[in-house]
């Protein structure tokens, strides 16, 4: 709960929305989501940390019959290597798989993370990219 403020900051910057192709909500919505987040033991989610500052979180849920993975990092933290690191370390956790992430075609950065990370393209719509990493569920 301590995190939820910092993840809304987060959500809330303009650059990284306009790069996550994702839109901010406001701080009411966004806590009262969150809170049924931590109530919900088939939400999987984690607090990134970078020198034992709150960076993020990298999070994965059931979506549409699939299993779905999303981060989100403060800008402050970008070009740091925190995400990959952080996308890395939670897979050795999150082992369902396949397992799908959806990123804005145009977020380069995330699309390197998720490449790094063993996930390969599989379809494009619009704007989006849909990646999987494959593996027996």
């Amino acid at each position: 709960m301590d995190d939820l403020p910092i993840f809304h900051r987060h959500q809330s910057d303009p650059v990284a929305v306009e790069m996550a192709g994702v839109p901010a909500r406001d701080e009411a919505a966004y806590l009262a989501r969150w809170k049924g987040f931590l109530e919900d033991e088939g939400f999987g989610k984690r607090t990134i940390l970078a020198d034992a500052a709150v960076a993020g979180q990298v999070i994965s849920f059931d979506r549409d019959g699939v299993r779905e993975l999303g981060y989100w990092i403060g800008r402050e933290f970008w070009g740091r290597g925190i995400a990959g690191a952080a996308v890395q370390q939670y897979l050795a956790i999150e082992l369902r798989r396949p397992l799908y992430a959806i990123v804005a075609e145009d977020n380069l950065a995330s699309r390197r993370i998720l490449s790094r990370c063993g996930f390969v393209e599989e379809s494009r719509k619009a704007d989006v990219v849909r990646c999987q990493l494959p593996g027996e569920a």
